[in-house]
């Protein structure tokens, strides 16, 4: 939380706190310079993914509230944080026009061309699959761009669409569905690129890794 914090104040001024990440204030300091720098002012800040409802509290109480119609847009994928943060707008999912145009220019770098007649049957019930979800539909078509054109044949791509389990169109993110979207890729992968992302997963996120460290590994 302390780096989030230093990071919203740089951005709210980079000239004046351009040495913020290097300074050793600790977080209730940087809050306190956050709410003190918007006291005055008439500001937007946009967050991205609030994975937490405690995490939206801190956030919340370092914006301070004035009268100079200021807002907070905050994205989030778990519903109750949505809630507690204030109206919440609900993303709608693709179209089968828009899931369609997405699979095509993920395949082949252009939305206007489509597979062959022998695979097309099988592309739409992928996409059915997909559910309107754009990470469901950029991992898979990403899968598919990666094979050559001999390895596109029914037979796989059969077998990319039994892997994928239920359709994702119960109206809200399944977490567990996405997973088992996101495994097929990587199950997809030869042994020796999960063995690296398997150690990447040892590290936190935004973690600064060692390139010598992690080839140790």
């Amino acid at each position: 939380m302390e780096k989030f914090f230093k990071s919203l104040l740089h951005q709210l001024h980079k000239q004046k706190y351009e040495n913020i990440n290097e300074a050793t204030w600790g977080e209730a300091q940087v809050i306190s310079e956050i709410r003190t720098f918007l006291e005055n002012k008439r500001y937007l800040v946009v967050i991205d993914d609030i994975w937490d409802k405690s995490v939206w509290e801190n956030i919340k109480y370092s914006l301070t509230v004035n009268e100079h119609a200021s807002r907070v847009i905050t994205t989030t994928r778990i519903l109750n944080v949505a809630e507690q943060a204030g109206d919440v707008y609900r993303l709608e999912a693709l179209s089968v026009v828009d899931s369609r145009k997405l699979f095509h220019q993920r395949i082949y770098e252009t939305e206007n061309k489509s597979p062959p007649n022998q695979l097309f049957e099988i592309s739409e019930k992928i996409l059915r699959r997909c559910g309107g979800v754009p990470l469901a539909i950029i991992t898979i078509g990403s899968l598919l761009s990666s094979k050559t054109e001999r390895e596109h044949t029914h037979e796989y791509w059969s077998k990319v669409y039994k892997s994928l389990g239920s359709r994702l169109d119960n109206g809200h993110d399944d977490v567990k569905n996405m997973r088992r979207i996101l495994s097929v890729s990587y199950s997809d992968l030869p042994p020796h690129l999960k063995t690296c992302l398997l150690h990447l997963s040892l590290y936190p996120e935004d973690y600064e890794i060692q390139t010598e460290r992690l080839i140790w590994k």
